[in-house]
């Protein structure tokens, strides 16, 4: 018997974020990792912050702080096509969220952990993420309405598969 794996939905919508970044918004591959990390960390913590797990102060939270340390390291900022605006470094291929640098390597790390040994699963969710994007070239998409569009129609989908129905 084949052993099995869960994968849940942090990391698919990682992998879907890279590939934006990478094949939309026109990022290098270590950038559009760092992008895509952040991008789930970013709707993990909406999540949690709408189901109360985060702690609440009462006022908006900010999660577009710079890095802790050296503040005068941080040349732009990134907007999100939906909205957040966080700072970045281009050059070194870090993107900054809540306080902390999000790189490709911490990308590559994560899935290492979650994947394991069946790193074919992840290209293959790799591969599902691309035909996705492939179908929504168009930057202005993923603003709004890739949420519904896309994200509530394939997440709990087996990216394994790696066939895409037809939108």
């Amino acid at each position: 018997m084949e052993p099995t794996i869960k994968i849940n939905r942090f990391p698919k919508m990682a992998i879907l974020w890279y590939v934006v970044a990478k094949e939309v918004l026109g990022f290098d591959e270590r950038t559009a990792k760092a992008v895509g990390y952040v991008a789930a960390t970013y709707f993990a913590a909406m999540k949690n912050l709408k189901r109360g797990k985060r702690q609440q102060t009462g006022k908006k939270h900010d999660f577009s702080q710079p890095p802790r340390g050296k503040r005068s390291e941080i040349p732009k900022h990134l907007e999100f096509p939906f909205g957040l605006k966080v700072p970045f470094d281009p050059d070194s291929a870090w993107v900054s969220f809540d306080g902390k640098k999000y790189t490709a390597e911490e990308f590559d790390r994560y899935m290492r952990k979650k994947f394991g040994p069946y790193q074919e699963l992840y290209r293959a969710y790799v591969k599902f993420a691309e035909q996705i994007v492939a179908h929504h070239k168009d930057p202005s998409f993923w603003k709004q309405r890739w949420f519904d569009q896309v994200w509530k129609r394939f997440r709990d989908e087996d990216w394994a598969k790696g066939q895409l129905s037809i939108f």
